[in-house]
């Protein structure tokens, strides 16, 4: 299966926030510090934006320098009491390499306090769009036989097909349920064959999840 494109990759450290400032600086100068350095468009101004009811702490529409030759957009950088959120389009692992580069760049010039080993969790949520050549409707002829029946109920010369995969966990596993989808992206024709997928994962273990996906379902 191809991926066409990233359409988000999303990183999350899961650390306390004042242990990367145990001395209560004030943060005011590092949040300027990485605005700067990251070159956000947006970012706190305001007392309710550094303080906010809810959400986080929150910086957009940056950027970064991968490589010599890769400057890739930072979507949004958010800063919660619990960790840290940041979003690419990338991959995970850009996310993570930018994570990494605003939490060393805070310890080197304004005295934060940052180890790796600070990290209790890392999550993962990896978005794309991908082309494959996979019919759903070939997963049962009885999705055939109810897609007829849905084109004669509602009257008109329509195709229909089945168009979403999906998983979810337990409920009482976890408060938050991580989710699989695999859905045909809005707007596209049938022909196109042009699918929207959500992973709990890195962007790697994504595309090895829908590579696997396509081979059993090809079977």
């Amino acid at each position: 299966m191809r991926i066409v494109t990233q359409a988000n990759a999303r990183a999350m450290w899961y650390v306390p926030t004042e242990d990367l400032n145990p001395n209560g600086l004030d943060l005011v100068p590092v949040y300027a510090a990485i605005q700067g350095r990251y070159r956000f468009r947006v970012f706190p101004t305001k007392p309710e934006d550094l303080q906010p009811v809810t959400g986080g702490v929150v910086f957009a529409k940056g950027s970064f320098r991968l490589s010599e030759d890769e400057l890739i957009e930072v979507v949004r950088f958010e800063i919660f009491s619990d960790g840290l959120m940041l979003d690419t389009r990338h991959s995970t692992e850009a996310s993570d390499v930018v994570l990494e580069d605003i939490l060393a760049f805070s310890t080197k010039t304004h005295r934060l306090v940052y180890d790796p080993s600070m990290i209790r969790k890392k999550v993962y949520v990896s978005e794309v769009v991908a082309t494959t050549n996979l019919n759903l409707a070939s997963l049962s002829p009885k999705f055939g036989q109810f897609a007829n029946l849905l084109a004669e109920v509602c009257g008109e010369k329509l195709e229909f097909q089945p168009d979403m995969i999906r998983f979810g966990t337990d409920s009482g596993q976890r408060p938050v349920s991580l989710k699989f989808r695999f859905e045909r992206r809005d707007g596209s024709r049938f022909v196109d064959n042009r699918y929207f997928s959500l992973a709990p994962t890195t962007t790697e273990k994504h595309q090895q999840l829908l590579d696997a996906m396509e081979v059993m379902l090809s079977e």
